[in-house]
C-alpha cells in the first residue's frame, strides 16, 4: 500500500509540474504581442516620392523608407495607394493610419500629428520655354495654372488675384495639361516635374521661374493624437539616419534629378 501511495503521490506531482508548465507556457505565449499592421496611405502618381509601378508594386522614396523604419522597429505595413485628396480624407477619417509625406503647414497641423522631417518640400512655377510673360506669381493675373487638388500650391495660388485654377488628382496629369497648352503654368513640386519631363524627354521644353517657393518640413502624418504610432516612427526614423539608409535612398531616388 506504501508503494502504491508513493507512487500515486509521485504521479500528482508530475500532473502539478506539466500543469504549471503548461500554464507558464501560455502566459508567456499570451504576453507575446501580435506583429503589429500599420495602413500607410500615399499618393499613388508622386514619383520619385511614391507611386505604384508596373507591377502594381509600390515604390518610390518614401515609401522605402517606411519600409526601412518598420523593419528596424518590427511592424508590418499594408499599402493603400490613392489620389493624394482621398489619401488625406481617409486619415482624417482615421481608416488610414500613416501618410507617406506631408508637407507641413499650420491648418493641416490642427489635424493631424507630424513626424520629424526628412525632408525640405518646395513649389516651382513652371512654363513653356519660350513664354516671357511669367517670372513671378503675381504674373499669374489672367492666366491658368494647372494645380493638384488638395495641394498647398493651391492656398498659394488663392493669394493672386484673377487667376485661373485648373485642378487635377496627380502632379502628372498636371504636367500633362501644361503639355497639351490647357494651362498657362504649372505649380507642384520641382522633383516630380522634372522626374516626369526627363521621363518623356521633354525637359528642354519647360523652364522653372521664381525658383523654389515655400519651403517647408515635409514628413510622414499620422491621426491628430496617434501618438504611440508617432513615437515608433521617429524612433525608427532616427536609426535609419543615424545608420545612412536615409542618406542612400535619397541618393538612389533625387541625385539623378538634382
Amino acid at each position: 500500500m506504501e508503494g502504491d501511495s508513493g507512487l500515486l503521490r509521485h504521479f500528482w506531482l508530475l500532473a502539478v509540474v506539466f500543469l504549471v508548465m503548461q500554464l507558464w507556457s501560455g502566459t508567456t505565449h499570451a504576453r507575446t504581442p501580435a506583429e503589429r499592421v500599420v495602413r500607410v496611405a500615399f499618393d499613388q502618381a508622386l514619383p520619385p516620392f511614391s507611386f505604384v509601378d508596373e507591377h502594381g508594386e509600390a515604390g518610390g522614396f518614401t515609401v522605402d523608407l517606411i519600409r526601412s523604419i518598420a523593419e528596424v522597429r518590427g511592424f508590418r505595413l499594408e499599402y493603400v495607394p490613392l489620389d493624394w485628396e482621398d489619401a488625406v480624407d481617409q486619415l482624417a477619417r482615421g481608416e488610414v493610419d500613416v501618410i507617406l509625406g506631408m508637407k507641413y503647414t499650420a491648418s493641416r497641423d490642427r489635424l493631424f500629428d507630424f513626424s520629424e522631417s526628412f525632408f525640405t518640400m518646395s513649389e516651382v512655377l513652371l512654363v513653356p520655354r519660350e513664354d516671357q510673360s511669367i517670372h513671378h506669381l503675381n504674373d499669374l493675373k489672367g492666366k491658368t495654372v494647372v494645380v493638384q487638388r488638395g495641394s498647398t500650391g493651391i492656398d498659394l495660388l488663392n493669394s493672386v488675384r484673377w487667376v485661373n485654377m485648373l485642378v487635377t488628382f496627380g502632379q502628372p496629369d498636371a504636367l500633362a495639361y501644361l503639355q497639351f497648352g490647357r494651362a498657362d503654368a504649372f505649380l507642384g513640386n520641382p522633383w516630380t516635374a522634372r522626374y516626369v519631363l526627363e521621363g518623356q524627354g521633354l525637359e528642354d521644353q519647360f523652364v522653372a521661374r521664381s525658383g523654389l517657393i515655400n519651403p517647408a518640413d515635409y514628413a510622414f502624418a499620422v491621426r491628430e493624437g496617434n501618438y504611440e504610432l508617432l513615437q515608433e516612427i521617429n524612433s525608427g526614423l532616427q536609426e535609419v539616419m543615424r545608420d545612412g539608409t536615409h542618406g542612400r535612398l535619397y541618393s538612389r531616388y533625387f541625385e539623378p534629378f538634382s
